[in-house]
């Protein structure tokens, strides 16, 4: 069985927790692909939006508030490719996973961490952080801002020794 999640388990967990991730990988997912921000205080966190508005109760971008601040995600929440089916979870886990953490609880589960915004800690921090495992692939999104913003990000991605081999060991798309 050949299988990703990315996302796919919306409306049986909630999307990006370490629950959600569990749930994928008893289901036999060979691979999670997870979106990446930066708190305030400089802590990766797993979360697709870079706004606390779509997931939470306070608005705002993760960026503007230290990890510990970050608030717990809504009770419920719609279910994007379902117009009016809305997700009440059962699961206590209502937090952002640190990426650290996520690399802790599936160290032998390939990682694909997909980056799509132009932001050289976060670059760095989370390239640094996959580097240490050899099943975890990193990305530099094309959905960055622009081009040349994509560009740069790559360049940066390779200034910290990182080789386009297309294993799972790395990878810079473009």
């Amino acid at each position: 069985m050949s299988a990703k999640y990315e996302n796919t388990s919306a409306g049986e967990n909630y999307e990006n927790t370490l629950s959600a991730f569990r749930h994928a990988v008893e289901l036999g997912t060979d691979m999670l692909e997870l979106d990446c921000q930066l708190t305030r205080d400089g802590q990766v966190v797993v979360s697709h939006d870079s706004v606390l508005d779509v997931r939470t109760e306070v608005k705002g971008a993760i960026s503007e508030y230290d990890y510990a601040e970050l608030p717990p995600i809504k009770e419920q929440i719609p279910v994007d490719f379902m117009p009016g089916i809305v997700f009440t979870g059962k699961s206590e886990d209502r937090r952002f996973p640190l990426l650290e953490e996520t690399f802790q609880h599936f160290p032998s589960t390939p990682i694909n961490i997909d980056i799509k915004t132009d932001n050289n800690e976060l670059i760095e921090k989370s390239y640094k952080r996959s580097r240490h495992c050899e099943f975890h692939k990193f990305s530099c999104s094309k959905r960055c801002l622009s081009k040349k913003r994509c560009e740069d990000g790559y360049r940066r991605i390779l200034a910290l020794g990182h080789h386009c081999s297309g294993e799972n060991t790395g990878s810079a798309s473009l």
